[in-house]
């Protein structure tokens, strides 16, 4: 496995986590705070992947 790959199953495992907080959040402001992180986190290990997956594709 290769390190985007990783970084690229990081990010679905985030955007996994976000949906499911998204389908049970409660009206508080934590919830919705910690959904936007999620996906937030989700969205930067995803362009990670896309940076390293370029990266190692300029190599060859």
């Amino acid at each position: 496995m290769t390190t985007s790959h990783r970084y690229l199953l990081g990010g679905l495992l985030f955007l996994v986590g976000g949906l499911l907080l998204l389908v049970s959040m409660q009206p508080v402001w934590w919830s919705v705070t910690s959904v936007v992180i999620v996906f937030s986190a989700a969205a930067l290990l995803t362009a990670r992947a896309l940076i390293e997956w370029r990266k190692t594709r300029a190599d060859m």
